[in-house]
């Protein structure tokens, strides 16, 4: 399947680029008053972005239809899949109710090391939610950070996971990168093995994207207000051509992003370091266009994000973002 993907995904590139073909993925955790900020939406949140994602005439579909409309080169703009991490109890207690109403089908991405833990879905109402036409995917077996292990002991576990999912419900080869870190080494092994995989920025879902860093956009308390989410699910790819570096793990605490972009791109970068914004370097190349940013302060060890973007027709951004991992020299950094 991947490889008639990855062909078709490679005739795609040759189209013009008039139609829209910017879809998008939403990523919740916790659906729940009680749980942490930083990975939770109240029930009452959710369901206003289900209204509001009605409201403003959004189609959601299956996160696996989605996929298939890229792949095949069919128009997919406005179209939303809803995904979940982790599989909380509080999913089956708040969110699907609310996307069963309407017949709408999300995906949801399990550590199945921790099926049926405290406050984790258990194997039933995995089981239930797929009856009623849920996907239940692959988050690894034990949602270990897979950068700071071999890539052979990742492959391993991604593989125990996939054998289990598919011993009990219909999962496609697809992953989510437990904490939404990947690297190149990673991710080529994990195409070899046949995996999409889907990572954790904002960006538009559309043809010539990594396939094995799919964007999501993260929905948490901080990131709930509609305005800034309605302009995410409506955002369109930036054209990059290339980036460096080829990975995001570095011990440096004001890292180098270099971006090429089509040598006739006009239009004005706004790039922002952790929602501060930034003035990129901007040369014209023989190559294209060459966009150099880095962060105006070191940046402490952990998780960054560099983004840019560019205003479009009808009100709509071209969006690139790109994730730093930050050690502390030989040390990993903790996580919140």
């Amino acid at each position: 399947m991947f490889s008639k993907l990855m062909k078709t995904v490679m005739c795609l590139l040759c189209l013009a680029a008039g139609a829209a073909r910017a879809g998008s993925i939403l990523m919740y955790h916790h659906v729940s008053e009680t749980t942490p900020a930083a990975t939770s939406v109240s029930p009452d949140t959710f369901a206003r972005h289900l209204q509001l994602l009605e409201d403003n005439a959004f189609e959601v579909v299956p996160l696996t239809d989605l996929v298939a409309r890229v792949a095949e080169g069919l128009p997919h703009d406005r179209q939303v899949a809803i995904t979940f991490d982790d599989g909380y109890a509080s999913i089956a207690e708040h969110a699907l109710p609310l996307l069963d109403a309407r017949g709408w089908k999300a995906a949801i991405f399990v550590s199945v090391d921790q099926i049926g833990g405290a406050s984790m879905m258990d194997l039933d109402s995995l089981r239930a939610a797929a009856r009623r036409g849920h996907r239940i995917l692959n988050h690894g077996f034990s949602h270990d950070h897979m950068v700071r292990q071999s890539v052979a002991r990742s492959v391993v576990d991604v593989a125990r996971a996939q054998a289990f999912l598919a011993s009990h419900f219909d999962s496609p080869h697809y992953l989510a990168w437990p904490y939404g870190e990947s690297s190149p080494e990673l991710e080529r092994a994990l195409a070899s093995e046949g995996y999409l995989a889907f990572a954790q920025h904002t960006g538009a879902v559309h043809a010539d994207m990594n396939w094995q860093a799919i964007p999501r956009i993260a929905v948490n308390q901080r990131y709930a207000a509609w305005e800034p989410l309605y302009d995410k699910l409506m955002a369109l790819p930036l054209p990059v051509q290339a980036s460096s570096p080829a990975s995001g793990i570095t011990t440096d605490r004001r890292p180098w992003l270099e971006l090429l972009m089509p040598a006739d791109w006009d239009r004005p970068l706004n790039c922002f370091v952790g929602g501060e914004p930034v003035v990129p370097l901007v040369q014209r190349r023989e190559q294209g266009l060459q966009v150099r940013l880095r962060a105006a302060e070191p940046l402490a060890p952990g998780r960054h994000r560099y983004t840019c973007t560019a205003a479009a027709q009808g009100q709509r951004y071209h969006w690139f973002s790109w994730l730093w991992m930050i050690r502390d020299g030989d040390q990993w950094y903790a996580e919140p």
